[in-house]
């Protein structure tokens, strides 16, 4: 069948199992069948639609898998243009399929190619596009604005370990600019000029951090078009936005005005900043998107009280309702927002949620729950319990009765059990019981059980999956530059956009694909690429990809038109 590879019977030895020739009709173990969500036809030609427009090309000598006649008369086809190897593969593996009496080969794949808007070409020029949007108030520098923010998203993609660093690659020993890195960063980021750190400090102070907010929607958008985030829809079609604050900056001495500030127990202040983010993340998938421009939590002009988390919270959620109009969400969040004013502006602006809630901060809300919640347990071959305690139409808290949400209750028994390490040696794991309570506006049945479980344990991937990535990876708590005015938030935002242009090429980009395969850690895959940078010419990222990966590609993967 087209797309899903080949299926071969085998018995616990290994050994070949074929059907009996007197085997009924639909009994068959060599059969496979396909159900596919919409009509055959349909699904044929999108499946082959979305083929040909990531390989595009054929080796010459090759059947063109789209010229229906070529591929039906491959049989006849002359010896010395088709060896006897490639015609008997090709008549098992490129079958004709008939879709209402029109034919539909399935295709060969080929050396991956970019994408248009999914690969690092396509979503740098979406970047660029953004940037060159921001108003410069300084227009006779020589580096404009959207090359020092251009140059700044090249340090995080390139993952250099400070803003020193980079500018000391750039030029290079004795005072001398190395000429090969800064004509492969033009090339790469489309540059006019390559600013130095004092430059790009100074010009980035200066840059409100909410105009950068359109290069998140853009790029989201891209994702959406080219079906990016297909796989990773939960309960009901919705998409899990899972919301959480961190801090990346904190410090006695290195402030700027937009500091918050918080005493400590020897009398001294302390310096920091935050923000709130807002991924799109998935209960099997390991990818997380941030969805919208984080949230910064500042301490304004004139203040004298700091920001907090709650407070961006609730600027964040309608700006991403308004970003998103028609995006069916589920909004994730931890026990901190279990309270009525959250929950009222997530029904306001039509977003379904599902919020922790710690037994010790909703006693009304529990005891509701063991008075008259009913009950399930499900249990898994491997002797894992889950057991599930619900109610539909519970109050809140003592203080808004009138508010009902739906309160589910969750615990998980893992019995002792044995696990292989690495060498062979098995090892003793005690048995483990963990415990969780949410809130939500999903109706709770036992049929939802167990999305809701998983939907509500997904929160935590914003931590391990963007926050954990970001701080060891892209070094969020690195001091790349503080200013007097927006130098950090600008900063963490460009890191945050590195970030997100990575994870679209991990999932979309083939070419990605490759290359991430052939390293054994994303930490060496980007040693080599900064190595690359200064090692040769490079002919934009398809030549970046070449010398990486001579064997992989011997000839630059070509880009989407």
């Amino acid at each position: 069948e087209i797309g899903r590879g080949l299926r071969i019977s085998v018995n616990q030895e290994g050994q070949r199992v074929y059907d009996a020739e007197d085997c009924p009709e639909g009994d068959e173990i060599n059969l496979l069948t396909i159900v596919p969500n919409e009509t055959y036809e349909t699904f044929v030609s999108q499946y082959q639609s979305e083929i040909k427009e990531i390989y595009q090309q054929f080796p010459v000598g090759w059947p063109d898998p789209w010229n229906v006649k070529q591929i039906n008369g491959l049989s006849g086809a002359p010896s010395e243009r088709f060896s006897w190897t490639f015609r008997f593969g090709w008549g098992i593996f490129a079958p004709t399929t008939r879709a209402k009496s029109r034919a539909v080969p399935m295709s060969t794949p080929q050396t991956p190619r970019f994408r248009r808007n999914l690969s690092a070409p396509g979503l740098i020029r979406i970047m660029r596009g953004c940037f060159e949007r921001i108003e410069d108030p300084v227009k006779a520098r020589r580096a404009p604005l959207a090359d020092n923010l251009m140059a700044a998203l090249a340090m995080f993609m390139f993952k250099y370990p400070s803003m020193l660093r980079f500018d000391g690659a750039v030029r290079g020993g004795e005072g001398e600019r190395d000429e090969v890195l800064i004509r492969n960063l033009k090339g790469l980021y489309g540059l006019r000029h390559v600013p130095c750190d004092t430059s790009m400090r100074e010009r980035l102070d200066g840059v409100d951090p909410k105009a950068l907010r359109p290069a998140f929607k853009r790029v989201f958008s891209a994702l959406q078009r080219g079906n990016g985030l297909r796989g990773m829809e939960s309960i009901d079609g919705h998409h899990l936005i899972s919301i959480d604050g961190t801090e990346y900056h904190s410090s006695r001495s290195v402030r700027c005005r937009n500091c918050c500030v918080r005493k400590r127990r020897d009398g001294g202040e302390e310096y920091f900043h935050q923000m709130v983010c807002a991924s799109l993340v998935g209960t099997e998938t390991g990818s997380s998107f941030p969805l919208v421009m984080p949230e910064m939590v500042l301490r304004s002009d004139g203040s004298s009280k700091n920001d907090c988390e709650s407070n961006a919270l609730m600027r964040l959620l309608p700006e991403l309702r308004r970003e998103h109009p028609h995006l069916r969400m589920a909004i994730l969040l931890d026990g901190l927002h279990s309270k009525a004013p959250q929950v009222r502006k997530l029904r306001e602006l039509g977003m379904n949620f599902i919020i922790g809630a710690k037994e010790k901060d909703h006693a009304l809300l529990h005891g509701q729950l063991e008075v008259d919640g009913e009950s399930h347990e499900i249990r898994d071959p491997d002797g894992t319990v889950h057991s599930f305690r619900w109610r539909n139409g519970a109050e809140l808290n003592d203080s808004n009765r009138d508010l009902l949400v739906n309160v589910l209750s969750y615990e998980q028994f893992t019995p002792e059990r044995s696990v292989r390490k690495a060498g062979g040696r098995r090892r003793a794991v005690a048995a483990k019981t963990i415990r969780f309570a949410w809130i939500t506006d999903f109706e709770i049945t036992r049929e939802r059980l167990m999305p809701l479980m998983r939907a509500g344990r997904a929160r935590w991937r914003i931590e391990n999956e963007v926050f954990n990535v970001i701080k060891e990876s892209y070094r969020l708590g690195h001091n790349f530059g503080h200013g007097t005015r927006n130098l950090s938030s600008v900063l963490a935002v460009l890191m945050m956009l590195a970030f997100l242009i990575d994870q679209v090429q991990e999932r979309c980009c083939r070419v990605f694909q490759a290359a991430r395969a052939k390293f054994t850690s994303r930490v060496s895959m980007w040693d080599a690429m900064r190595a690359a940078l200064t090692a040769a010419n490079l002919e934009g990222w398809a030549g970046l990809i070449h010398w990486l990966l001579p064997r992989t590609f011997p000839r630059p993967p070509p880009e989407a038109v």
